[in-house]
């Protein structure tokens, strides 16, 4: 008892330290766990690094094609698509592409997705101009004879893009696809081969029919014996309004007064990277 004060008793303080020691069996459990994490992780980077290296095929064959083309290579920026490509579209039209895209000026790429699987292979990204400007594209590859070349460049639209049906162009619009169209046909017949028309054409139309298919459908006027120039240079006249069906597709109506006779053509186009593009053609003179 302390002085002075009688009847209380002090209680020692009693303090109770936790071991930080664990006992054997918690210790083998952390190492399991600690060696799972660290295959874990292996793994992974041992993934990455495969697809990396699975992927780069892809990457150095573009970079060199979007170089070429920037310097002026053509000749080998060609050689580089593969033999699909290089069947469905003629230099011309690749060279138009590539002015109307400001690819030209492409000065590096960014990929955000790689794949490969079956011989085929996808780039997804954007590819950056000397002015800084992005352009969002998708490029398809094959495998030929041992290496990657590019098969199909896809361009995102740019502006206000309607995810619905597309609308109707206005007449003016029609009246240039229209010229654009005949433009190529005539100067197909003048070739005596449709392979520049089929070069103009979609690419769901190429992938439908070879030069060959429309060499046989077109055979009648590839066979005519006329002066085609006042035909090259005529003004197309619409019949009715433009018409889009169900499936997306613009109909138009014209007609070509000539010497020769009424040419009436029947038209029909699909939107492909926001640009109307031919899908069939019927004609028909009277």
């Amino acid at each position: 008892m302390l002085p002075g004060r009688t009847g209380v008793r002090l209680t020692p303080l009693i303090t109770v330290t936790p071991s930080l020691e664990s006992t054997p069996l918690e210790n083998a459990k952390m190492k399991k766990i600690l060696i799972a994490l660290a295959l874990i992780a292996m793994l992974a980077v041992a993934a990455v690094s495969a697809a990396l290296f699975l992927t780069r095929g892809l990457v150095e064959p573009t970079d060199a094609f979007f170089a070429a083309v920037r310097d002026g290579r053509s000749d080998e920026a060609w050689s580089m698509l593969s033999q699909g490509f290089r069947d469905g579209t003629d230099p011309a039209a690749l060279a138009r592409f590539l002015d109307q895209q400001q690819m030209r000026r492409v000065q590096r790429a960014e990929w955000n997705r790689r794949a490969v699987e079956n011989g085929q292979g996808r780039l997804e990204g954007a590819l950056v101009t000397d002015s800084g400007g992005r352009i969002p594209v998708a490029i398809d590859l094959v495998e030929e004879d041992g290496e990657w070349r590019i098969h199909r460049i896809e361009r995102s639209a740019a502006g206000l893009v309607d995810g619905g049906r597309p609308g109707a162009p206005d007449t003016d619009t029609a009246v240039a696809l229209v010229r654009s169209t005949t433009g190529h046909f005539f100067d197909a017949l003048a070739d005596g081969s449709m392979a520049r028309f089929h070069a103009e054409a979609s690419s769901l139309w190429r992938a439908q029919h070879a030069v060959a298919d429309l060499d046989g459908a077109y055979r009648a006027f590839l066979g005519l014996d006329i002066d085609l120039a006042p035909l090259r240079g005529a003004e197309p006249v619409l019949e009715g309004l433009p018409r889009i069906d169900d499936d997306g597709v613009l109909h138009l109506n014209a007609h070509l007064s000539s010497e020769h006779g009424l040419f009436r053509f029947g038209l029909r186009y699909v939107l492909e990277n926001g640009r109307w593009m031919p899908l069939g053609l019927n004609v028909r003179v009277e």
